[in-house]
């Protein structure tokens, strides 16, 4: 049968041996010892290059398509070249390949890893392949792809094997005893079973090759952990396991954060829906006039500069159309596990999350990016003020950074801003014991002014001792124009917090009274997380996440974030299945810059801006760095002179209404009255309205006049 190939030129020689085997009266052996020289030529030839994987799936390795077609595996989808070239790099470099795969739903990968699988089999001696999927129904179904692809191998390509069950396993040797007895044959195995046979799939074998098909789905994790696993000791070990998300727990997520955070010996291959052609709505049902919105501008953004892909108006318009339906369905976090745009959307939490899920969406589209810097920041002097940042640098758009939460150190300060001289920063930070449990983090938001939204710009994410990390947070508050720094005062931040008072940092958080009308600062230092403070820090974050007037830019924290929730059975808020250290410090930052800065925040018109309203005065405060006010002026002029050089310092006009209030205009305002009373010396009992209207009569007539009249001539 002819049928579709890379190269097509092979069907004609592949047609004249498939005669010569029919002459043979479909004798292998007879066939064998009958072969013409060159025919032998040629199949030695091809037998040599199919040891090759890619010239086998393009040449000889055939699937029945979704429309009932027989065609080889020619061409690679782009997302199946995005796994091949990963097997290469892994072979290359390792000498084994293990491999996690991360997909959206429907593309081709089971049966693509399925054909690799079967094809070490046949090409590689004494190998026990095993295949492994979510139940029986899709066992069976993997089980008889491997039997039709080999039905449509050449004769002189098909192994021989012993036997072959109904159910999954196929051994390839010499059929009869007494030739096995001399020559074995190949010697190797294909097995394939459903993750619900919970022991005995691997007894007795050393597993060379393994396929872990839709992972996410499997029951439990006892046939991998207590089965599979103590079985796979080869040196030139292939494993895959590939899935698309399903919650963030069980074995599949366990082992893909484990292989993200370099904790196992598997490599992390995410495929983003948005390289699954498939998942492109045909030019013909285009709409004629397609915009895209702003968090797919940005989002496409992102992709072109971090992974060099333009995404096309197509796949939007497939997401736009696939998400409306299933929002009407409800099933919209179903929807995201299966086209998923980032890792983080793939795996959905259950608990009931703190946080408004769609605003972190939200944040993932149009904020989550890259650092533009990452390194190590070292403290000098606090006296002087001196960092070492020599080792933060540049982070390249093609960079792949190391996860920070593996704890195995370097990079562990990233850099979306660099400090900007008349900016106002905030550091927090959360202590760990520095062990390998939880991690330290320290946060940096830039304070908005107004409605401006607060900024994440910088994070610290590690395993270190609660002393040293004093040491750390320090660098980082001074290298952001002198911060102020919010500790964490409990457990193992009592220790960083006694390091950083002991050290004279020069601005340290000081909670506020809020059962006091004066809002009148502690005589104590650092913040204290209570079931009271609890609430209201994932309050103030949750606020500003739904009104956007946060902006969050690490991924780390994003996907903390999602599983920073409440248990549907009830019990505290927290991270569920992961840590929760970078939450708790962006919650302490944001709540206390809010509380310390409220000055920021306040709006005012300037009179360059609009001028007063009626009734309305402006003076101007002066803000040092942690914005502690250090004087009043009338005039902008004054206070801008009282910044001079002060690095972080800022003048904020302050709006005062003298609306029902006990203000006087002869004292408390710079009209009329006031120069009368101050200037030409009239007692205020003698500043009648008829005196003011006459007195600004002739202050108009004077100007008119060009200043011809003196003042007390009036």
């Amino acid at each position: 049968m002819r049928v579709p190939r890379k190269d097509q030129s092979l069907n004609d020689a592949i047609d004249v041996l498939q005669e010569h085997y029919i002459r043979c009266e479909q004798n292998v052996s007879r066939a064998w010892a009958e072969l013409p020289s060159d025919a032998m030529a040629f199949v030695a030839s091809e037998i040599e290059k199919t040891l090759d994987l890619r010239y086998y799936l393009e040449n000889y390795h055939f699937i029945t398509s979704e429309q009932g077609i027989l065609k080889s595996l020619y061409p690679f989808w782009d997302h199946q070249e995005i796994v091949y070239e990963a097997m290469q790099e892994e072979w290359k470099e390792k000498g084994y390949c293990k491999i996690i795969i991360l997909k959206p739903r429907q593309t081709g990968i089971s049966v693509w890893t399925a054909a690799s699988m079967f094809h070490r089999t046949i090409t590689t001696p004494h190998c026990f392949t095993m295949i492994v999927a979510q139940n029986e129904v899709t066992s069976e179904h993997i089980y008889k792809m491997s039997l039709n692809a080999y039905a449509n191998l050449p004769w002189w390509l098909r192994p021989e094997y012993m036997y072959k069950t109904k159910k999954g396993a196929i051994e390839f040797q010499r059929s009869d005893e007494k030739q096995r007895m001399v020559d074995p044959g190949l010697g190797s195995a294909l097995q394939v079973s459903p993750a619900t046979q919970t022991s005995g799939v691997a007894i007795g074998r050393s597993i060379r090759c393994l396929h872990g098909s839709e992972v996410s789905r499997w029951p439990n994790d006892e046939i991998y952990e207590g089965d599979i696993k103590p079985s796979m000791n080869a040196a030139d070990t292939y494993q895959v396991f590939e899935s698309t998300g399903f919650g963030r727990q069980g074995l599949f997520y366990e082992q893909w954060c484990a292989a993200v955070d370099g904790d196992n010996d598997m490599r992390a291959v995410y495929i983003p829906v948005y390289k699954v052609r498939k998942y492109y709505t045909p030019p013909h049902k285009m709409p004629e006039t397609f915009e895209l919105a702003d968090d797919e501008k940005i989002f496409n953004a992102r992709v072109k500069k971090e992974e060099h892909f333009d995404i096309p108006d197509a796949f939007w318009d497939f997401r736009r159309t696939r998400m409306r339906a299933a929002k009407r369905s409800g099933t919209k976090a179903g929807f995201l596990e299966s086209y998923p745009l980032t890792p983080t959307e793939a795996f959905q939490s259950s608990g009931l999350c703190a946080f408004d899920r769609d605003s972190l969406e939200w944040q993932s589209m149009n904020n989550v990016c890259k650092p533009l810097f990452a390194g190590e920041i070292k403290l000098i002097s606090i006296d002087s003020g001196r960092v070492d940042t020599s080792d933060i640098i540049a982070v390249g758009d093609d960079e792949i950074l190391p996860r920070r939460k593996s704890g195995r150190g370097g990079k562990r300060m990233h850099i979306w801003e660099m400090p900007e001289k008349n900016s106002i920063y905030y550091v927090s930070d959360d202590v760990a014991l520095g062990n390998g449990g939880d991690y330290s983090v320290c946060n940096v938001f830039r304070v908005g002014h107004g409605i401006e939204p607060d900024t994440q710009v910088a994070s610290w994410w590690g395993w270190i001792p609660p002393k040293k990390f004093a040491h750390v947070v320090a660098a980082i508050g001074l290298f952001y124009n002198s911060a102020e720094v919010a500790n964490e005062y409990m457990k193992d931040g009592i220790t960083t917090g006694n390091e950083l008072r002991d050290m004279d940092y020069p601005s340290l958080y000081r909670p506020q009274y809020k059962d006091r009308l004066t809002h009148q600062a502690s005589n104590y230092l650092h913040w204290l997380t209570t079931s009271k403070t609890r609430d209201e820090i994932i309050g103030t974050m949750n606020e500003a996440l739904l009104d956007h007037s946060v902006i969050l830019r690490d991924a780390d924290l994003l996907d903390e974030m999602i599983d920073f929730a409440e248990m549907e059975t009830g019990g505290k808020t927290q991270g569920q299945g992961n840590n929760d250290d970078g939450v708790i410090t962006s919650m302490i930052g944001l709540y206390c810059a809010r509380e310390t800065m409220k000055h920021l925040k306040t709006t005012a018109v300037s009179e360059e801006r609009g001028g007063r309203a009626a009734g309305e005065l402006f003076i101007y405060g002066v803000y040092d760095n942690i914005m502690r006010q250090r004087g009043q002026y009338n005039t902008e002029a004054e206070a801008k002179r009282a910044v001079g050089e002060n690095v972080g310092w800022r003048v904020q006009p302050i709006s005062v209404c003298n609306a029902n209030t006990l203000s006087s205009p002869i004292f408390d305002a710079m009209g009329a009255e006031f120069e009368l009373h101050n200037k030409h010396g009239m007692h205020s009992t003698e500043i009648t309205p008829d005196v003011v209207w006459a007195y600004n009569s002739a202050m108009r007539n004077y100007s008119v006049a060009g200043g011809d009249v003196m003042d007390n001539d009036w």
